[in-house]
């Protein structure tokens, strides 16, 4: 089977962790992580993608301030073969890209909140089609509340 889709490099632009000391003795999983991604296709070469992902998340109990904050951001270069169709492209982006980021951001935020009291943070598994839905969704959503809000054309009075 040929590689289509290559890793090229990666970057941890933003990693910020809030720890808090629980306030009860019982520990919820938290929220589902809030997901945001950006892709972007070199002019120069156009086999050449920057892939942004963005992932807040949770531990513990959000209303009583407790658990772990995470806010992270991860960048990937990625490069397709001369056998990838720019549909191929455009798809493997999305699903494999973002599925090879966010098995790195979830193993570096495992390492790192290892190091904090209590348990370490792991982000959930997911799967990564129903999240692309869920972001193409919000943003058609967010892309048509744009559209509705209008300014009211100003009357100018004419001038004599």
């Amino acid at each position: 089977m040929k590689e289509l889709i290559k890793l090229n490099d990666f970057f941890l632009t933003r990693l910020h962790v809030d720890w808090r000391a629980p306030k009860a003795k019982t520990k919820s999983p938290g929220d589902k992580p809030i997901i945001d991604y950006n892709v972007f296709q070199y002019k120069k070469n156009d086999r050449l993608f920057k892939l942004e992902l963005t992932v807040r998340a949770h531990s513990g109990n959000p209303s009583k301030e407790d658990g772990q904050e995470i806010d992270a951001e991860i960048i990937g270069i990625f490069s397709f073969s001369k056998d990838a169709s720019e549909n191929e492209m455009h798809s493997l982006i999305r699903i494999n890209g973002l599925t090879i980021l966010y098995g790195l951001l979830r193993g570096h935020l495992a390492t790192i909140t290892g190091a904090f009291p209590g348990q370490r943070f792991i982000l959930p598994s997911i799967y990564m089609n129903n999240v692309i839905l869920e972001v193409e969704q919000r943003r058609k959503k967010n892309s048509v509340k744009k559209t509705r809000v209008s300014k009211k054309p100003s009357k100018k009075k004419k001038s004599q």
